[in-house]
This record gives structure tokens, sequence and C-alpha cells, in this order.
């Protein structure tokens, strides 16, 4: 209701009352306005190694965003050693499928249940990697003690990496303030959200996103890999 409330505030400082009945002038300027609220990441690959790690609450359909994210980079021009990781050992075929989106995307995958196995697979690159994504369990933002679990995994001995939190854009705003306060302890830098193709109501994304001040990178609108998945814009 805060979001409402700023573009409501500024209707009533922008318009007259005659003017509030042009309805395609106050339009125009309220969507210029959400616009502006709306922050925009770029992602690129840093010096290499460059470490991403996905996270996110169960079924936002990480493994997916990490095929697809693997593919938009393969298809960038450049020419980059991609390594996939996953760390999900919990959930069905979870290993089993991101090795079979490996496989079609001709990059090497492999499976890990600690930081020091992700150093190690790290050195078995012999300083040949440009990219590792990680792809990790799907856990709620209020199972505290699996993520205080995950974030320690994750605790690489001189990786900085670049955590992108993947959320639905479904999800209603008062979940989304939870999910994003809560894996706040990842040290996220930018949102990817998921399932944009089935909703047609987004403010609860929009509205999140500028009360947590985090920028969006990507825009996932369905399951084919590497379709469906493009840059955000405003």
């Amino acid at each position: 209701f805060s979001y409402i409330k700023m573009i409501c505030d500024k209707i009533r400082e922008k318009f007259s009352l005659d003017q509030l009945d042009d309805f395609k002038l106050v339009q125009r300027y309220v969507v210029d306005w959400i616009g502006e609220t709306i922050q925009i990441s770029k992602p690129r690959v840093f010096r290499p190694p460059h470490v991403v790690i996905i996270v996110g609450p169960t079924g936002v359909g990480k493994t997916t965003t990490v095929a697809k994210l693997a593919a938009k980079f393969r298809l960038s021009g450049k020419d980059l050693f991609i390594r996939l990781v996953t760390t999900d050992r919990f959930r069905i075929a979870a290993k089993e499928q991101l090795f079979i989106y490996g496989k079609h995307l001709q990059t090497p995958t492999a499976a890990a249940e600690s930081a020091s196995d992700i150093q190690e697979i790290l050195a078995l690159d012999n300083g040949q990697l440009d990219l590792m994504i990680i792809d990790t369990i799907g856990l709620s933002p209020h199972d505290y003690e699996g993520i205080g679990r995950m974030r320690q995994m994750l605790e690489i001995p001189s990786v900085k990496p670049d955590v992108y939190l993947v959320v639905s854009a479904s999800t209603k705003a008062s979940d989304l303030r939870d999910i994003m306060r809560n894996y706040e302890t990842f040290d996220y830098k930018s949102v990817i959200v998921t399932k944009y193709d089935e909703t047609n109501h987004i403010g609860n994304i929009v509205s999140v996103l500028s009360e947590k001040k985090k920028p969006v990178s990507f825009i996932s609108s369905g399951q084919i890999v590497p379709k469906n998945f493009e840059p955000a814009t405003v």
C-alpha cells in the first residue's frame, strides 16, 4: 500500500481536478513514475573464474534458470568456458535434470556437497574456467536452519560470488517481502523473475522490488531453454 500511496500522492501534486478526467494524460505520467522506480542490473562476466550462485525458494524454477543463464552467456558471442554445478542432493532427479541441460548445452556439469567440493571443481578446471553457475536446493524462506546450512556451504574461500535471488512473478507481495528479507544472508545483488507468463498482475513484484531497493536482471516467461529468458528492461 505504501507504493500505491506514493503514486497517489504524485497524482495529487501533479494534476488539477479537471486534468484527472484526462485518463491518457494521467496514465502516461503514472507509467513513467512506475518506470522510474524500477532498477535494472546488467549481468556480465567479471575476471575469471566468475562464480554465480542461484538461490531462492522451492518451485520457482531455479534449475531451469541456471540452464537459461548458461545458454544466454554461451550465445553471447564470447568464447567462454562455463561449468554448471548442483548442490541439490535432496530433490528427486535434480542432479539428473541439470546434467541433461549440461549435455544439451555442451557444458560440463558437476555435483558438490560442500565448499571444499566446489574448490576442488574450480581447481579441476586448472585456470581455464570463465564462469561457474551453481544451482542450489530450494528452501522455504522460513527454514532458517536450512538457509544457515546452505549459507555455510557456499562460503568458498577466496571466491566472491555473484548471487541472484530467483522469485516467481505470481508470488503475493507479503510472501515476496519474507523471501527477500530471509535470503538477505546470501547478500544477493539482483533478482531474477520467473513465471512471468503465468500472471497478468505484476504490481507485487514492482512494489516490493522498489521497497527493498533491489534491481532485477532477467525475466523468465516459459520453460524453453534457451528461449523465454531475457535481460530485464523497465
